[in-house]
């Protein structure tokens, strides 16, 4: 009885500090939410929970890790489903046990091979050549030009009558915003996109039914850097790997041009890193608590060489294939004219349930990216490390 009274007095502590303290965490989340450059500086500095009430101080908000902590995972428990809240905590306990390896750091030295590949009926990627850190040019896929032409038709139909790659400077800006999120949208909701991915993950020699898929998108990237991203802002990205944020270490991306690609604006991959540990701010990262306003995204704290990078020139409807622990980043875009290239990720059954994957270097966050997943059939389906 003594020590259920302890810990429900704590509980009620609890409760009061998150009360008195609640309008400023919000107004901290809110805060950095609407600024970009209050963003990428808290991400920089750090992912844990010490990190964030370190630069929440900076911004003069002076609360307490255990609250800011406990306010956090109320708003976990609030706003996201069981089942990712579930597989977060599977992540962390197969983590404690060794099931999912800490990161070995690592400064090997690595050298990709890269290979030009032009479809043919009968054709099987080869997902473990990729996973060892291979790079891949795909061309004339049928799926990948029938996916270019859905986007090309879904943008143009939603910025008529301006041209896609010009719109951004021809449009009023939230015009312009509004019509390139309703793009998104209704490639969301077309319901051929599951045939076309069915049809290209055939035509790279697999079964649908064995295989997950991120649902396609595009990305508009402007001269001075901005655009978007499916239906949100971005800009041109610097170094990463995704799987710093969240992505599976058996993850295949696939990254293509909608339109003519700018002088200079293919992605970059600097394969010399898929080895290598590279300074970063993932410890700490939790894609749960990112949902929820608590966490910035992982960033590169290290200056890279970025002499030796990988950036195959590509054709409307070519691919670019990479394993997603690839260190990455966007070109520079210096013409006239938009940047839109298109992405697509697979995992594939196989590779989780025998663990073919890139070996993790530097990750050390505490979650994966469970949502955003879909199947043959176009549902949207959970998985987990």
């Amino acid at each position: 009885m003594e020590n259920k009274s302890s810990e429900s007095n704590g509980d009620q502590v609890d409760d009061f500090f998150s009360i008195v303290w609640h309008d400023d965490i919000v107004s901290f989340i809110n805060e950095v939410s609407l600024s970009p450059r209050h963003h990428l500086a808290m991400s920089t500095d750090g992912n844990r929970m010490e990190d964030i009430a370190a630069y929440a101080a900076k911004l003069g908000y002076k609360i307490p890790v255990d609250v800011l902590d406990s306010f956090c995972e109320k708003r976990i428990a609030h706003k996201l489903p069981e089942w990712q809240r579930h597989l977060r905590a599977g992540f962390a306990a197969r983590q404690a046990s060794g099931e999912i390896p800490v990161p070995k750091l690592k400064n090997d030295n690595f050298s990709a091979k890269v290979s030009k590949i032009t479809y043919q009926p009968g054709f099987v990627l080869d997902r473990k050549h990729v996973l060892d850190g291979h790079i891949l040019t795909l061309h004339g896929i049928p799926a990948v030009v029938k996916l270019a032409a859905c986007i090309r038709e879904t943008l143009e139909k939603a910025l008529a009558p301006h041209h896609p790659s010009t719109a951004y400077r021809m449009m009023e800006a939230t015009a312009y915003d509004g019509a390139i999120k309703g793009a998104y949208r209704a490639l969301k909701d077309n319901s051929e996109v599951p045939l076309v991915m069915n049809q290209m993950i055939a035509e790279l020699g697999y079964e649908p039914k064995d295989t997950l898929y991120e649902w396609p998108g595009f990305r508009v990237i402007t001269p001075k850097g901005g655009g978007h991203y499916r239906d949100g802002s971005t800009q041109a990205l610097g170094p990463h790997r995704d799987t710093w944020y969240g992505s599976p270490h058996h993850q295949i991306n696939l990254w293509g041009a909608v339109y003519t690609l700018p002088p200079g604006t293919q992605l970059k991959i600097m394969p010399e890193y898929f080895r290598r540990s590279v300074d970063n701010s993932s410890p700490g990262y939790d894609t749960c608590k990112q949902a929820v306003g608590l966490s910035g995204i992982p960033v590169c704290r290290a200056k890279l060489d970025l002499t030796d990078c990988v950036a195959p020139p590509l054709d409307v409807s070519d691919l670019l294939c990479y394993s997603g622990h690839h260190m990455h980043a966007s070109g520079i875009n210096i013409d006239d004219v938009a940047r839109i290239s298109l992405e697509v990720r697979l995992l594939h059954a196989e590779d989780k349930r025998n663990r073919i994957r890139a070996e993790n270097v530097d990750f050390f966050g505490v979650t994966e990216i469970y949502d955003g997943w879909y199947d043959q059939h176009g549902q949207e389906v959970e998985t987990g490390a």
